[in-house]
Order: structure tokens, then C-alpha cells, then sequence
């Protein structure tokens, strides 16, 4: 079983803290069924 619990923001910007350039990279499979994903939060 896959389970996906989205992190908070303020965490998330606490990771990139200091970083000049980042890669985000993902299928969006399990994501799009779990509605954790971009696509569940795009308007």
C-alpha cells in the first residue's frame, strides 16, 4: 500500500532555504489517485 501525507509549506520552504536552483521531478501516478498532487490543488 502507498500512502502520501502532504507536508506543510513552512517545511517545505525550510528544505529550500539557501538553495539557488532546484529539480522537481514526479510521475504524478500516485499522487493524482490520492489527490495529494499539484493537480488536486491547480486552479
Amino acid at each position: 500500500m502507498i500512502g502520501q501525507v502532504q507536508k506543510p509549506l513552512e517545511e517545505i520552504l525550510e528544505y529550500l532555504e539557501g538553495k539557488k536552483k532546484i529539480v522537481i521531478v514526479g510521475c504524478g501516478g500516485c499522487a493524482t489517485i490520492f489527490h495529494t498532487g499539484a493537480g488536486a490543488n491547480r486552479s
